[in-house]
């Protein structure tokens, strides 16, 4: 760098700075390093610069990789947030919040040894709590993304799932259904009891008919679906709508309707609290909740920037409730009554 600062008449300083992107640099100014820069053959050495500026320059995505990886529902969250921190000139590194290596304040403790500038924890299994043991100074800045987090230091971004729930359940009451059942995503996020919760206390609010039976875990995925909706389905006086926590779960329960001689959206009706390019693609299009996916992961990323800049406009505990919109397909219909 010494070279490079005699070789353009600037200061070191302003050198790092063209380099790292940090601070203000006239675009005439920033030419002239690069061009000489060339012309030396210098490289800019980022790890030294990053031990300089005490900053790793990267971000920490927390996910449970057994429940997450390569769904599409996350995958759009992180189509939000992902450009938001390139901009920022932060890189993202993945980590498996389903290893018993990472559970609670290991964490934390990577910002604290500066592995990490910042985390973006998805959909937490539990309540972050253990994260507010870490001494203040040495908090974590953090942004929770899919869950109510309690204190009033953790800022976080979350859908509204009543909201949701209860746009899908009237859907499909005004369409003359009683009997509804429900599928459950993984019993260990706490997103999904917020889910079973909420749909609980609707259908009692519309006293609608109930059997604990009607209600089975599905896990998300296409195969965990098809075999709720089977549970559900063998029953005598079975349901005659069905609604999954998850798209794929929805696509099981069609297969599933189709072996017991039922065709969705005419014999049964089954729609999702979540769903996205899957729902509107498959046969019958499923009708779901469309989500904000990619503005939450925006607004996640943003709030994280504000933290790790000091911005005069953060505030801990800072968060947004985001509500999706209720597309109706051909999966749903109302119910066929039999004489």
């Amino acid at each position: 760098m010494t070279d490079l600062a005699e070789a353009t008449g600037l200061s070191k300083m302003t050198i790092s700075r063209v380099f790292s992107g940090s601070g203000s640099v006239k675009s005439s100014t920033r030419e002239r390093v690069i061009q000489a820069a060339a012309r030396l053959g210098y490289e800019y050495n980022a790890l030294a610069g990053n031990f300089a500026s005490g900053r790793s320059q990267q971000i920490g995505i927390a996910v449970d990789f057994s429940s997450h990886m390569g769904c599409p529902f996350y995958a759009d969250i992180f189509r939000g947030a992902h450009p938001v921190l390139e901009q920022a000139d932060y890189h993202t590194v993945l980590y498996d919040t389903g290893s018993k290596a990472l559970q609670g304040k290991q964490l934390g403790k990577l910002i604290q040894q500066r592995r990490i500038d910042g985390l973006l924890h998805f959909f937490p299994q539990t309540a972050p709590s253990s994260w507010a043991l870490l001494e203040s100074e040495a908090r974590p800045s953090m942004v929770v993304i899919g869950h109510h987090c309690d204190d009033d230091h953790t800022s976080w971004v979350d859908l509204d799932l009543e909201h949701s729930i209860r746009q899908v359940v009237n859907h499909l009451h005004l369409l003359g259904h009683q009997r509804i059942g429900f599928i459950s995503g993984p019993s260990k996020q706490a997103s999904e009891h917020v889910k079973s919760q909420s749909f609980a206390h609707i259908r009692q609010q519309l006293n609608l008919p109930w059997n604990n039976a009607w209600e089975q875990p599905g896990e998300h995925g296409y195969n965990q679906g098809r075999e709720a909706a089977h549970r559900i389905l063998s029953r005598s006086h079975a349901p005659t709508a069905i609604i999954t926590s998850r798209e794929l779960s929805a696509l099981g329960a069609c297969d599933a309707a189709r072996s017991y001689g039922l065709t969705p959206g005419k014999e049964i009706s089954i729609a999702s609290i979540e769903g996205q390019s899957i729902a509107a693609g498959a046969e019958p299009s499923i009708t779901s909740m469309s989500q904000p996916l990619e503005l939450m992961g925006r607004q996640a990323a943003q709030l994280l920037l504000q933290q790790l800049n000091k911005s005069p406009d953060y505030q801990d505990g800072t968060h947004a409730i985001l509500r999706g919109q209720l597309t109706a397909r051909a999966s749903t219909g109302p119910p066929i009554l039999h004489h």
